[in-house]
C-alpha cells in the first residue's frame, strides 16, 4: 500500500534524494535493546527502499535496524473500519498506509480525536513497520495533525541529519546529537527557523503538569534507560508533587500528541526525542 510516485501531494517540496540503503537482517529474534526503541525520522521513500532491500525478517536503513519510525505527510484518504482507522499518507517521496487500532475502554475518545485527521491535512505519525500477507503498512502508536508547518521543514532536516550521521559511521540513532528545534511559528513564515528550545518538540500548549512530566522524560539519564519510565518513576522523580491519576493523564496526553511512546509494555514510556 505504498509507492514512490507521490511527489505531487507536496508539489515537489518533499525530501527527494534516495539515500543508500544497506540490506541485511536475520530471522533470529533479538533481545530488547536501545536500537529497537529509538525512533528514526524517515521519508516514505526510505521505508520503501529499505523494504525492497530486505532479505530477512528485519529491515535495515543505513546499516541500522529500522523498527520505530516517524513520518510527516499529507493525508490523501481516510478509511474508517470497525476497529481501525487507515490513513493513506503522502510525504512527497511516496505513499504509505498508516493503520491505527481503535478498541478498548478509550475507543470512543480515540475516535473523537482521530476525527481531526481528515484528507488534506498534514499529520505526524510514529509507528512500527509491519507486513501481513505481503501488504506493508505502518502501524501507528501515535498520530496527530500538524498545525505549524515548520514541523514539516524540521522533519525533513532531521531525515537528512540522521542519514548523514549514520551513513558516515555514527552510533545508533539514540547517540545522534540533538538538533535545534523548529517547533512553533517562526517570524519568517514556513521554513524559517524558530528559536531553539530544550526539548525536541517544545512544550508550548502543555499545561504545567504535562510540561513537567515531559521534561522528566527528556532528562538525559531518563532517555538512557532502555525500558523507559513508568508513572511511578515519574512520581518519584517529581518528588511526589503529583498523584498517580495526574501523571497517568499527562502521559496519555503526551502519547496522543506524539511526545512519548510505549516500550516493553503499556506501563513503560520513553520520549520520542530519544
Amino acid at each position: 500500500m505504498f509507492g514512490a510516485g507521490g511527489a505531487s501531494q507536496f508539489n515537489g517540496n518533499g525530501f527527494m534524494p534516495s539515500p543508500d540503503v544497506q540490506a541485511g537482517g536475520s530471522a533470529q529474534k533479538k533481545n530488547y535493546d536501545q536500537d529497537k526503541q529509538s525512533v528514526r525520522k524517515v521519508s516514505i521513500r526510505q521505508i520503501c527502499s529499505a523494504l525492497e532491500q530486505r532479505t530477512g525478517d528485519d529491515i535495515f536503513l543505513d546499516g541500522k535496524e529500522l523498527v520505530n519510525v516517524g513520518i510527516v505527510g499529507k493525508i490523501v484518504r481516510v478509511t474508517e473500519e470497525q476497529v481501525t482507522y487507515k490513513l493513506l499518507v503522502d510525504d512527497g517521496t511516496g505513499q504509505i498506509t498508516v493503520k491505527i487500532f481503535v478498541n478498548g475502554e478509550d475507543a470512543d475518545m480515540e475516535r473523537q480525536r482521530l476525527a481531526e485527521l481528515t484528507a488534506g491535512k498534514y499529520v505526524r505519525v510514529f509507528g512500527n513497520i509491519n507486513g501481513y500477507n505481503g501488504v506493508q503498512e505502518l502501524q501507528a502508536f501515535s498520530a496527530r495533525p500538524i498545525t505549524d508547518y515548520n514541523e514539516v521543514t524540521y522533519h525533513l532536516s532531521q531525515i537528512i541529519f540522521q542519514h548523514l550521521h549514520l551513513s558516515k559511521g555514527g552510533s545508533d540513532i539514540s547517540g545522534v546529537p540533538a538538533m535545534p528545534n523548529m517547533d512553533g511559528a517562526a517570524a519568517g513564515g514556513f521554513g524559517a527557523a524558530a528559536a531553539p528550545v530544550a526539548s525536541g518538540f517544545g512544550s508550548s500548549g502543555l499545561n504545567p503538569i504535562q510540561d513537567d512530566v515531559l521534561n522528566i522524560f527528556n532528562a538525559p539519564d531518563a532517555m538512557n534507560i532502555e525500558a523507559g519510565l513508568t508513572a511511578h518513576d515519574i512520581i518519584a522523580r517529581s518528588n511526589n508533587r503529583y498523584n498517580k491519576a495526574q501523571v497517568d493523564d499527562a502521559i496519555l496526553y503526551l502519547v496522543n500528541e506524539g511526545h512519548l511512546y510505549s516500550t516493553i509494555d503499556d506501563q513503560h514510556f520513553k520520549s520520542c526525542n530519544t
